[in-house]
């Protein structure tokens, strides 16, 4: 898929990262932890995944 194609289409953004298959709601929620997949929460993208 073309990369604006994640942006619309939150399923495929989901097949990549699962957190986001619940959107943007554990971001405004402060609950960040349900993106821990990709972020290190020690100053930082994980280098693997983010």
């Amino acid at each position: 898929p073309l990369p604006h194609e994640f942006i619309l289409n939150r399923d495929l953004l989901a097949q990549l990262y699962p957190s986001f298959a619940e959107g943007a709601t554990p971001f405004f929620t402060l609950n960040w932890s349900k993106y821990a997949e990709f972020l290190t929460f020690r100053g930082g993208l994980d280098p693997v995944t983010g």
